[in-house]
């Protein structure tokens, strides 16, 4: 394992490792003069359980260090199921502290809700965006569709809330049967369809020239019945 910061015995020393308050740390076995955190040095592991990167945010604690933002794997449990989840936080340079503001609470509290919705058996915020895609709807039509306050959607996406079961099921229904489904909840709402959004008036063209519209009634009766499908 080797130290972030930079010191006397230089980027990339290696360390040993140390436990403190239940989240990884690392102990520097030389701390050097130029050493920002002597003792006690947070770490890039080795692959992507734990990474690193430095702010500009200055430590409200110490006011001295700068935080340098962890994101690592925290192994959690939710109704007997054991999984690992992605979870960050924030170390001073200087004291060492660690710490978490509002946006890594938010991160690490939307991290374990995913876990918790997968346990259950309900579609995690990113399988529920996927879908939506796929429906090609943005959020605030899916919320007229399928029901929920206009930012229902944009809250399930980023697992603010879970959805209920209904809904859940729901979902699942409209991706597998996508045309079937938003078809009877667009009448349900009285919301045209596709087709019906796209509007157009059938003309008359003669030599290369457009010579007259037609209407509705003349369209029916004057043309094939294979291109009446087209209303």
């Amino acid at each position: 394992m080797r130290c972030i910061f930079p010191c006397a015995v230089g980027v990339g020393a290696n360390v040993g490792t140390g436990d403190a308050s239940g989240l990884l740390r690392q102990i520097c076995p030389k701390p050097g003069r130029k050493c920002p955190a002597p003792g006690i040095l947070s770490l890039v592991l080795t692959g992507e359980r734990n990474m690193a990167e430095s702010t500009s945010v200055r430590c409200p604690l110490c006011g001295e260090g700068s935080l340098v933002l962890h994101h690592e794997e925290q192994t959690v449990e939710y109704r007997g199921t054991t999984g690992n989840i992605p979870y960050r936080y924030k170390v001073c340079t200087s004291c060492g502290s660690e710490q978490a503001d509002m946006d890594d609470l938010r991160f690490n509290r939307r991290a374990m809700r995913a876990f918790k919705k997968s346990v259950d058996g309900l579609l995690t915020g990113e399988e529920v965006r996927r879908i939506r895609e796929r429906l090609r709807i943005t959020q605030a039509k899916a919320a007229t569709l399928f029901g929920g306050d206009p930012v229902a959607f944009s809250k399930y996406e980023s697992d603010d809330i879970v959805q209920s079961e209904a809904m859940d099921k729901l979902l699942r229904l409209a991706d597998a049967f996508p045309e079937t489904v938003l078809t009877f909840l667009r009448q349900r709402e009285g919301i045209a369809t596709p087709r019906e959004e796209r509007a157009w008036t059938p003309v008359v063209v003669e030599g290369g020239r457009l010579a007259g519209e037609l209407s509705r009634e003349e369209f029916t009766s004057e043309t094939p019945e294979a291109w009446q499908d087209a209303l």
